[in-house]
């Protein structure tokens, strides 16, 4: 559990570090992946744009 904690906080600075607002970054993610959202969603392709029904970035961070 300590693993996760640190990698957790980890990638909450390093979103911090590039320009996220919130305090929270991990729940933006999961909030992307909503099914209600109409414009936009994260899955495992990348970041889907809804409306052209097209992968627009699929690059990993980690």
């Amino acid at each position: 559990m300590k693993e996760v904690v640190e990698y957790s906080q980890h990638f909450v600075q390093m979103m911090q570090k590039d320009g996220h607002a919130f305090a929270d970054p991990i729940y933006t993610l999961l909030f992307l992946t909503a099914t209600h959202l109409p414009f936009i969603r994260m899955t495992n392709e990348g970041v889907y744009l809804i409306k052209e029904q097209k992968v627009v970035s699929a690059k990993m961070i980690f």
